[in-house]
C-alpha cells in the first residue's frame, strides 16, 4: 500500500522507511547471513518476509511491534534467490531453481522444475496460480496451479513453441486478465 520501503543492508540488516514522509526507522530488522529477498505480504502490506543465505525465511509486523514473528527453514537448505507471499502462502525460490511453497507456515511441495536459479516469482490475484521464472535460460518459465490440495506444474505450458526466449520480469495483470 505505499505506506513502507525495505532494502536489504550490510550483514543481514534490513532498512526501512516511510516514503511519505522520507524518514528511516530506527528500529533494527536483522537475519542471520546476507539478506538476500525482501517481500511484503499481498494482503497484509505491513508484514514482511526476508531470506538470505541461511536458508531461513523471517516474518515481522511492521504495523505496531515490528518485531520477528515468525522463522521458517526451508528445508531445501539452499541459498534462497526470491520469496513472494499472499495471504497465506509463501514460496521460497533457491539459486538452484526449487521453489518450495508453504501454506499458513507448513512446507506443502517442492517444484523443481526450473534447473537454473529462480530470480522471478509471482502470485495470481485470486491465489490459484503462481508464476516462476529464471532469466538464465531460454523459456524458462513455469506456472504452478495452487487450487489442488497439492500444488502442481501446468506440464503443456508454456510449449517449446511459446516464444517467451529470456525471461527478465513475470507479473500478473491487477485485474487477472494477464500473465
Amino acid at each position: 500500500d505505499g505506506t513502507c520501503l525495505a532494502f536489504s543492508g550490510p550483514d543481514g540488516h534490513i532498512l526501512t522507511c516511510d516514503p511519505r514522509s522520507g524518514l528511516w526507522s530506527h528500529t533494527d530488522l536483522r537475519i542471520n547471513g546476507t539478506t538476500r529477498a525482501l517481500a511484503f505480504d499481498q494482503i497484509n502490506p505491513l508484514q514482511l518476509y526476508a531470506a538470505g543465505s541461511d536458508a531461513q525465511v523471517y516474518s515481522w509486523d511492521l504495523r505496531h511491534t515490528r518485531r520477528c514473528l515468525t522463522k521458517i527453514t526451508d528445508p531445501g537448505q539452499s541459498i534462497t534467490s526470491a520469496i513472494a507471499v499472499h495471504n497465506n502462502i509463501l514460496a521460497v525460490a533457491s539459486e538452484s531453481g526449487i521453489v518450495n511453497i508453504f501454506r499458513d507456515q507448513i512446507f506443502l511441495k517442492a517444484i523443481s522444475s526450473l534447473t537454473t536459479p529462480v530470480d522471478r516469482l509471482a502470485f495470481h490475484p485470486s491465489e490459484d496460480l503462481l508464476a516462476i521464472s529464471s532469466k538464465w535460460t531460454k523459456d524458462a518459465l513455469r506456472v504452478v496451479n495452487l487450487r489442488t490440495p497439492v500444488p502442481q506444474v501446468y506440464a503443456h505450458w508454456p510449449t517449446n513453441k511459446t516464444p517467451l526466449h529470456y525471461v527478465s520480469a513475470t507479473a500478473f495483470a491487477p485485474h487477472a486478465d494477464f500473465l
